[in-house]
């Protein structure tokens, strides 16, 4: 997933928090447009499902004021 993400010139951290992934982006690869397009989003969290085989959560986000974008793979039904 790293290294896919890295080709689109997007840093992204990976780590374990127990059994489960935590992917961090440290960059926006799309800063204007998500600016004015929320929903950009979406388009990263559909990649990385596509690439772990499982859905994703955004847990944290740059548009809601934080230092990075974090996605956590959907651990049950509920999410």
């Amino acid at each position: 997933v790293a290294q896919v993400f890295q080709r689109r010139r997007v840093p992204l951290a990976v780590q374990n928090d127990g059994p489960f992934l935590v992917l961090t982006a440290l960059a926006c690869p799309y800063p204007g447009l998500a600016d004015q397009q929320r929903n950009i989003c979406s388009l990263d969290r559909r990649t990385m499902a596509g690439l772990l085989g499982t859905p994703i959560r955004q847990h944290a986000c740059r548009l809601d004021g934080d230092d990075h974008c974090m996605f956590r793979p959907v651990t049950d039904v509920t999410g």
